[in-house]
């Protein structure tokens, strides 16, 4: 999904709401990936390798996760499993990105980018 040098950066040095971006993404792929194959949309005979990247896509997944760590909170259990508290950072989250205005958005895509400081693009504790 990403490659290693990429999210070895991103996990070392990575600002929150670019890990956040990143779980969406790879949860997106995996769900769509598997949606398609069982849909039949996907031929048969492509299912293994399919299998393979959605693995490894969500073995990345599951290291962004417990990178956050470094943000203050732990968010996976003791079996590596999104623990309650992941699920509460992950709805705050989502629930901030998806009320940004399309003006905002295109900002933040923008800071992105540029690599700028990416601080203040986050959630109002509350």
């Amino acid at each position: 999904m990403f490659q290693e040098d990429k999210l070895v950066d991103i996990l070392e040095n990575g600002q929150e709401i670019v890990i956040f971006f990143m779980i969406e993404q790879i949860g997106a792929f995996c769900f769509y990936m598997n949606h398609d194959m069982a849909d039949g949309r996907i031929p048969e005979h492509q299912h293994a390798a399919i299998d393979a990247d959605i693995a490894s896509a969500q073995s990345q997944q599951v290291r962004l996760v417990k990178s956050l760590d470094r943000f203050g909170a732990s968010l996976v259990d003791d079996q590596g499993k999104p623990s309650e508290e992941y699920w509460k950072w992950y709805r705050k989250w989502k629930n901030y990105t998806t009320s940004l205005s399309n003006d905002e958005f295109e900002r933040l895509d923008k800071a992105i980018s540029n690599g700028d400081d990416l601080s203040d693009w986050k959630p109002v504790e509350g």
